[in-house]
């Protein structure tokens, strides 16, 4: 049987997406373009190492946009990467986005992860991965970034996203708790923060049938 994959952030946008923008979501996950631009390379470094290095100082982010700006390209396509790059950082350096993380162990997370869910497998990919502790009892948590000009995330597909987090997590780390302060969903060039929700059944049943409905089109598409 052929694998249904889809990514964390497409499934989320799915859940909120019309029929027709919902079957071409599908189709370009089924069927990938050959050669896949990997943009926003050295922000997502730099939003990373903000959390896992600087611990929330800016001054980070501030290096990076003059080290791009000072930076050479050598086509097109790097010149355009290196101008987003720059503006999602400069739009993430005036952002009050912030979390504590001065106690705590924080890590990047660059292997392949996925969840199953309903026989679909979703590729998570957190950017970040948090271990601490909160009165003497540990907890995990993470961050996935997100980056798009077109594609917002908005309250309901960010929390859909930040619940695959705690789904990930929870199936990861099945002892530890997952503190829902420290899963979030970054959408950087709205410079909003989506955290998972407490009361979450209701979208985990819509995780579950929209990878339901997924399944049933994805031999007609």
């Amino acid at each position: 049987m052929e694998r249904i994959k889809i990514s964390v952030n497409k499934l989320g946008e799915y859940l909120t997406a019309n029929p027709s923008r919902r079957k071409r979501i599908i189709k370009d996950q089924k069927e990938p373009k050959g050669y896949i631009i990997i943009r926003y390379r050295e922000a997502r470094k730099a939003i990373v190492d903000f959390f896992k290095k600087g611990r929330g100082d800016k001054a980070i982010i501030e290096k990076s946009i003059r080290d791009l700006i000072e930076s050479t390209v050598h086509s097109s396509m790097m010149e355009q990467d290196r101008d987003l790059s720059i503006e999602a950082l400069e739009l993430f350096q005036a952002s009050s986005i912030s979390l504590d993380l001065e106690n705590q162990k924080v890590i990047s997370d660059s292997n392949v992860t996925t969840i199953d869910i309903s026989g679909v497998t979703v590729s998570i990919f957190p950017d970040v991965i948090i271990h601490g502790q909160l009165n003497g009892k540990p907890f995990v948590g993470a961050i996935k970034l997100h980056f798009s000009k077109n594609n917002r995330l908005d309250i309901e597909s960010g929390s859909y996203v930040a619940t695959m987090l705690r789904m990930y997590l929870e199936g990861k780390y099945p002892n530890t708790k997952v503190n829902l302060k420290y899963c979030v969903a970054i959408d950087v060039f709205d410079s909003k923060a989506f955290y998972a929700p407490s009361s979450w059944k209701m979208r985990k049943k819509h995780l579950i049938d929209a990878c339901e409905e997924i399944k049933l089109m994805w031999p007609h598409l």
